[in-house]
């Protein structure tokens, strides 16, 4: 038992899960399926020593499918591109060559089409010429790198080509040759982007829209760890508080430190990173054809709205660490009332948020859960926005009232935003905090 339970928390602490290894299983089958046909003496012959190419252009198969075969696409044409663009290059040389040397003589009479040709005379004009073209090729392919930086692995693939050409074009004899080795070249590039291809579509295939709505699940999850950090955050000032009002008598004022343990960056941390991978799964989602009840304007439709939510979360939790930056040193004793009765409206607002988030995941088929009836749908809808209407009123009565006391005031379409639940939320738990003259 004991060595179960060491096992199973140094899995834990590895940070793997069956997702994981399958992804790493995928991604490295198509290498080793490339290396294995190196194995075999026929192909290692025709691939020549450079064979290895193929294993290196056939690592990208873990992609979503609408995002891989765009990039595919890219790559072929660009290596079909290459290839036409050394072809050019190997006649410059050749010529260099045949200008700058005298002719060399026939290979041998009946020689084996295996068999190794000799080896051919240095030639200084032909290097040069050779090495000018690979500086003006790679230049090119740098300029456009940089100017569509989408295009990055597209161009990596360009450069190998025009690297591994570069580097035997003058040794090439004549341009028969050289069409010889372009083509066996051009075969090992598009042989790796088959590779590729077949590992992606065939070996646990995956869509871009399958990832956008695990994006979105990842993004519910983040919005509830945020939550959870910030409620950590005010549930270690209530209990601070509670602590206050049990010993009031020995201490007339009480200040509360700012070392906490509660981590509220890592979890914002977490959601920006989702909400950017988020923009790219969508970006190729909306570009693939199905046939679900979710479209393309659906799919931006949620995103924009998703964004909406986003940015008042970000704002609670740079709230929840001002809090604990403005309590440093401050007498919370006499807040301790007013802070004490707005926690469990606070932890309110919180829960009803999250449930609103997983209803609404859940009727667009996205979040697990249990099947709802269009009865069950419509009463639980009507129920979150009896909830919603009476968190409304709570944060418009306390705002008036904060205004009625200390002669400010707001303008009246201030608190009929769209985002006035996610602000239920902000206000709730800090007016006290944020509006006290205290604190300036």
């Amino acid at each position: 038992m004991a060595g179960n339970g060491w096992a199973r928390s140094c899995w834990e602490k590895s940070g793997l899960s069956l997702q994981v290894l399958l992804i790493l299983f995928k991604s490295a089958l198509a290498p080793t399926v490339a290396l294995c046909l190196l194995l075999n003496d026929r192909v290692a012959a025709y691939y020549g020593p450079v064979g290895y190419i193929t294993a290196i252009l056939s690592i990208n198969p873990v992609l979503p499918q609408a995002q891989f075969l765009e990039l595919m696409t890219q790559q072929s044409f660009g290596i079909c591109l290459a290839t036409a663009a050394t072809l050019l290059q190997l006649f410059c040389v050749i010529k260099a060559r045949e200008n700058t040397s005298p002719p060399l003589p026939p290979p041998p009479p009946n020689l084996p089409p295996t068999a190794a040709l000799p080896p051919v005379p240095y030639n200084s004009s032909a290097a040069v010429v050779s090495a000018v073209w690979l500086v003006f090729l790679v230049f090119l392919v740098c300029y456009v790198r940089s100017a569509r930086p989408q295009l990055t692995l597209a161009c990596i693939n360009t450069v190998i080509v025009v690297v591994v050409t570069s580097s035997i074009g003058p040794t090439l004899p004549n341009m028969r040759a050289a069409l010889t080795f372009a083509k066996q070249l051009l075969v090992i590039n598009l042989t790796g982007l088959a590779l590729s291809v077949a590992v992606n579509l065939l070996i646990w295939p995956t869509t871009n829209r399958g990832a956008f709505k695990q994006d979105l699940r990842m993004w519910q999850l983040c919005i509830e760890r945020c939550l959870a950090a910030r409620a950590a955050v005010m549930d270690e000032l209530w209990m601070q508080l509670r602590a206050v009002k049990e010993t009031e008598k020995e201490a007339a004022t009480t200040t509360v430190p700012t070392e906490g343990v509660v981590d509220t960056a890592s979890p914002t941390q977490e959601l920006l990173a989702v909400v950017d991978r988020m923009q790219t799964d969508l970006l190729y989602a909306k570009r693939e054809l199905s046939i679900k009840k979710l479209t393309a304007n659906d799919l931006s439709a949620i995103r924009a709205l998703l964004y909406e939510v986003l940015q008042p979360v970000i704002g609670l939790m740079s709230g929840a660490d001002r809090v604990k930056r403005l309590i440093a040193n401050v007498d919370i004793q006499a807040h301790s009332e007013l802070l004490l009765a707005e926690h469990a409206k606070a932890t309110e607002a919180q829960g009803t948020l999250i449930d609103i988030l997983q209803h609404s995941l859940q009727i667009l088929g996205i979040a697990q859960g249990s099947r709802l009836d269009e009865e069950a749908t419509m009463g639980g809808l009507q129920s979150l926005e009896n909830r919603v209407q009476i968190l409304r009123e709570m944060r418009r009565e306390r705002i008036e009232a904060w205004q009625h006391e200390y002669g400010s005031h707001t303008d009246k379409g201030s608190m009929e935003s769209e985002q006035s639940l996610l602000f239920v939320v902000l206000d709730v738990g800090f007016v006290a905090t944020y509006f006290s003259p205290d604190f300036d």
